[in-house]
């Protein structure tokens, strides 16, 4: 007898996002409010085993008095798609002009890790969970 498989094949997991942690990451979170959700801003404050901890804002932009804790699946970072790497952030990594060269590095795992933080710095979605639907483009 065969089980169905009930989680989706793609899910934000708490690795995608702790590296982001100590650079602001903004993004959404669905909160439960009695009987239906809600998505409102919020920033990701920190994370513990499996829980979320998150600064909501309500919707005119003032920050929520206490933080919450939610589950990973409830929250959606907002981040740049590495299509939006520039000729400048090539050059600085020392690549004369070519954020092209620039994306195939980052695709191929070959980055030096000092860069690979500074694309954490600026958002940008080096695990593409842009594509898979886990994160909003901030573009």
């Amino acid at each position: 007898m065969k089980t169905l498989k009930l989680e989706p094949e793609h899910k934000l997991t708490i690795e995608n996002l702790a590296c982001y942690l100590p650079y602001g990451l903004k993004g959404e979170s669905n909160i439960n409010y009695g009987d239906k959700y809600q998505t409102i801003k919020s920033d990701l404050l920190g994370i513990n085993t499996d829980i979320l901890i998150v600064q909501c804002y309500d919707i005119y932009g003032k920050k929520w008095d206490k933080t919450i804790a939610i589950k990973p699946i409830d929250f959606k970072p907002l981040l740049l798609p590495l299509s939006e790497l520039t000729d400048e952030l090539a050059e600085k990594f020392g690549y004369k002009n070519s954020k092209w060269y620039l994306l195939s590095i980052i695709k191929n795992q070959q980055l030096p890790y000092v860069n690979f933080v500074e694309l954490l710095k600026l958002h940008y979605d080096v695990y593409s969970l842009i594509d898979k639907g886990l994160a909003i483009s901030k573009v």
